[in-house]
């Protein structure tokens, strides 16, 4: 997996984690 592709799946988590809380 290349970083940005890391870079995107990680702040999806992130902004789910923001969402949800």
């Amino acid at each position: 997996m290349n970083t940005i592709t890391t870079i995107i799946v990680v702040d999806d988590f992130l902004f789910s984690l923001i969402k949800y809380t």
